[in-house]
């Protein structure tokens, strides 16, 4: 139950960020919040369960950025399971912001 309710409050937080970041052009801050969002929505849902330890914050995504990469677009493990994919817009998103980080 309390797995629940932190994913809900991210889930909250991340439509909040959305809103307020949405606006604008596509500044560095605007794409770093895009690909958070996608993080909370599609990967925290299951490692704020299954792997405590790697839940994505704001804070630590760009530390982890390369390890994020080699997941979702090399070895395509990620996000595992049949029921959570990433949409185009979502990888589009992941992509912008993972190209700013090599940067």
């Amino acid at each position: 139950m309390k797995s629940f309710i932190v994913c809900l409050f991210l889930s909250f937080y991340c439509c909040f960020l959305s809103q307020v970041y949405s606006q604008g052009t596509n500044s560095r801050e605007n794409i770093q919040n895009n690909a958070f969002q996608v993080l909370v929505l599609k990967c925290n849902v299951c490692h704020a369960t299954k792997k405590r330890q790697d839940i994505f914050t704001l804070e630590n995504m760009d530390s982890l950025s390369e390890s994020i990469h080699k997941q979702v677009f090399i070895k395509k493990k990620m996000p595992k399971g049949k029921k959570i994919k990433l949409t185009y817009e979502e990888l589009k998103a992941l992509r912008e912001w993972l190209d700013l980080t090599a940067n």
